[in-house]
């Protein structure tokens, strides 16, 4: 079957006679009731898989430290702009990009607790999934076709959901952004108000906001190019520049954004390339999306609409992993279109007419992923002390105990502590603590507080010649995890001028000789902290 010039799918929906150009043999009495049955169990089969690939909610370091700032702001009256939680140099302004999520995430804290924060995760979960499905149906794809790709689609973009963070509303605004551009090469224009008042919204919410004016830019050239009506898109394309001032942090804002984009992230593992940085099953998805892309470009070549979206998120996510579930919400937008009018469009349609193996198989996924799923909890907000194979982040630990420790013992000061736990110590002990570093990272921190720290937790040459050096004289506890592959706990030990206080199974606590702090050892406990 040719393609449409648009590069959607426009067969009429029927069996696979249709497809053939036959007239399709009688079915069942009541096709329509098994059909809708079949839908059902495709959909809650597809629904289950999503939980299991996302496994247990693991709360984000990052939803700590804006939990914390907006709970500062409420009590100050404003969002500061210089930093409130550190006693290293810090950079000012600090600009929050994601304040606002902060603010969603206490209300929901404070309100519902746990379960309000895995509610909200799974809602914005099956809202993006909802709104690609929306995309598909502007394009006249149907779900015999959207149904299989999901899946591969649901390994790309998995692990944005492994966490409970700001990067999640990013996902849901840029299939929203797709939905109404859709209509857009439909005619309607009344969706350019909506998009502006959405884009003050996320520009507010994450910084993820980028992408989506990336990619706006892009659907405006194509349709330039294409020499199709494209002056309202530059329009609003144009009014979207001051509106990037409308934030608390005002001219600040693009300053920050600058900065951002040049900071160099090398030792962060989620910004790594996808290549030296992604594991076995990300990268294998990843290919196999490439493969069913290339299929279809030699099938429908540059009749193919939104191609350059997709081409241009496949391109970032190969630079850094953190980008490959955005590559999977265009991807799974656009490709089930470009694949419906192919061959194997036409097979997978065929497919799904065969209801009763059909039937099984969702039937099958629904058990198959729901029991894979249970042990992890998905119910639940998770705040791990240990390792947890259950979970699909089982490198995110807390110290739980340890800070629970320091509460018991009203302790107040200064904490040496790594990347991932400061934020943690933050929400949970400020005023009276304050830590060396965070994951606001550039949000808040000049690049060399950054390298120093993690020269020092990584245990290279002369790493302790830090604790010599202001700002950190002023130090008063060390924060060591038991699990690095530096073994820098290990090496305090030996440390003069410093005792260990307090052990469990996953951290250490070390203050210097004259602490008053007691010694509590724990090496085999480990606790599971609350949210929030």
């Amino acid at each position: 079957m040719a393609a449409p010039q648009s590069g959607i799918h426009t067969a009429p929906r029927m069996g696979d006679g249709a497809l053939r150009g036959r007239t399709p043999k009688q079915g069942p009495a009541c096709p329509g009731a098994l059909d809708a049955w079949q839908t059902l169990a495709a959909v809650l089969g597809l629904a289950a898989m999503a939980v299991y690939r996302v496994s247990g909610a693991v709360v984000d370091p990052d939803l700590w430290h804006e939990m914390a700032l907006f709970r500062a702001a409420l009590a100050l009256g404003w969002l500061p702009l210089r930093d409130l939680f550190a006693y290293t140099p810090t950079v000012f302004p600090s600009v929050h990009h994601e304040w606002a999520a902060g603010a969603i995430g206490y209300a929901v804290a404070r309100g519902l607790g746990g379960a309000g924060l895995v509610a909200l995760r799974y809602a914005l979960l099956f809202g993006l999934l909802a709104i690609c499905w929306q995309v598909n149906r502007a394009r006249q794809v149907r779900f015999a076709v959207v149904a299989p790709t999901a899946m591969l689609a649901l390994l790309l973009v998995d692990a944005g959901f492994s966490t409970v963070r700001a990067q999640m509303y990013s996902f849901v605004l840029l299939a929203a952004l797709l939905y109404l551009l859709e209509l857009d090469r439909r005619g309607h224009r009344t969706w350019i108000a909506l998009w502006l008042a959405l884009y003050v919204v996320w520009l507010n919410l994450h910084g993820g906001f980028l992408v989506g004016v990336g990619l706006y830019f892009l659907h405006w050239l194509e349709t330039w190019l294409r020499g199709e009506p494209h002056r309202h898109l530059l329009f609003a394309g144009i009014a979207m520049l001051p509106l990037m001032l409308v934030t608390p942090y005002h001219v600040h804002y693009p300053a920050y954004l600058f900065h951002a984009l040049t900071t160099n992230r090398s030792h962060v593992p989620e910004w790594g390339s996808l290549g030296s940085a992604g594991g076995a099953g990300a990268i294998g998805a990843y290919a196999a999306s490439l493969l069913v892309l290339a299929y279809c470009v030699r099938s429908g070549g540059r009749r193919l609409r939104g191609l350059a979206l997709v081409l241009a998120t496949a391109a970032y996510a190969l630079t850094a992993q953190r980008m490959l579930p955005l590559y999977g919400i265009v991807w799974l937008c656009y490709v089930p279109s470009y694949l419906a009018p192919t061959p194997l469009g036409a097979h997978l349609a065929r497919a799904w007419a065969r209801r009763p193996l059909q039937l099984a198989f969702w039937v099958a996924s629904i058990l198959v992923f729901s029991a894979a799923a249970w042990p992890a909890q998905p119910w639940r907000a998770r705040v791990p002390g240990e390792r947890d194979p259950r979970l699909a982040t089982q490198h995110m630990i807390y110290p739980v105990g340890a800070v629970n420790y320091l509460a018991q013992h009203g302790f107040a000061g200064n904490v040496l502590v790594g990347f991932d736990w400061g934020s943690y110590l933050s929400w949970k002990l400020y005023p009276k603590v304050k830590v060396s570093m965070d994951s606001r990272f550039e949000v808040a921190y000049p690049p060399e507080v950054e390298a120093e720290q993690y020269a020092f937790f990584s245990g290279e040459p002369g790493w302790q010649r830090l604790l010599d050096a202001e700002p950190y004289r002023a130090t008063d506890l060390i924060l060591a995890p038991r699990f690095l592959a530096s073994r820098i706990h290990e090496k305090l030990a030996d440390l003069p001028g410093w005792q260990r206080v307090y052990r469990d199974k996953s951290f250490e606590l070390f203050a210097r000789d004259r602490s008053a702090l007691p010694h509590v050892d724990r090496p085999d406990a480990s606790d599971e902290g609350s949210f929030p």
